[in-house]
């Protein structure tokens, strides 16, 4: 699957879209009405050597990626963190911990998710077949962290229910 292809599977397709770069001093985000108009500003991301992260939330307004402004979401979405000093020693630890949990808690049952290796540790997605509007996405994202606390699976609680996240592109 091309980046593109994943960032629409799990992205709004309504409001605006928003990529990100914090390797420069300029620290840039830029705001598109379309993943399609997301293709040119990774590349040019990407030949700079700039990490390049989506935001996963649609946003009302250009210019604001605050929780306040987010409009949909089209997915969930968890960070487990791998690495020295690290809840998981390395990214197959992780990865364990993941099925175990997955199996354990019955989340399973609902598909597998699409887990992408990134930075020092795994990015979790659970696509959905529509846009799910903040307040109501917030509420599944909240009881999601609550389930991963009740089987003692060691997640980033800060990125699961932060609907102006930001994840690396793939």
């Amino acid at each position: 699957m091309k980046p593109l292809e994943f960032i629409a599977a799990v992205v709004p397709s309504a409001g605006v879209l928003c990529l990100a770069e914090f390797s420069s001093n300029k620290k840039q985000h830029v705001y598109v009405s379309s993943v399609e108009e997301l293709g040119p500003v990774i590349e040019k991301f990407n030949a700079a050597k700039y990490d390049t992260y989506f935001a996963l939330a649609s946003f009302v307004n250009v210019g604001s990626r605050a929780t306040d402004n987010a409009l949909y979401l089209r997915s969930a979405f968890m960070d487990i963190d791998c690495g020295d000093g690290k809840p998981y020693a390395n990214k197959q630890e992780g990865a364990i911990a993941l099925d175990k949990f997955l199996q354990e808690s019955g989340i399973g049952i609902l598909g597998n998710p699409w887990v992408v290796s990134s930075g020092g540790g795994l990015h979790v997605y659970w696509p959905f077949t529509e846009n799910i509007p903040v307040k109501e996405w917030r509420v599944a994202s909240e009881n999601l962290k609550r389930v991963c606390e009740a089987f003692a699976f060691k997640i980033d609680f800060s990125v699961t229910a932060d609907a102006s996240r930001v994840l690396r592109v793939p």
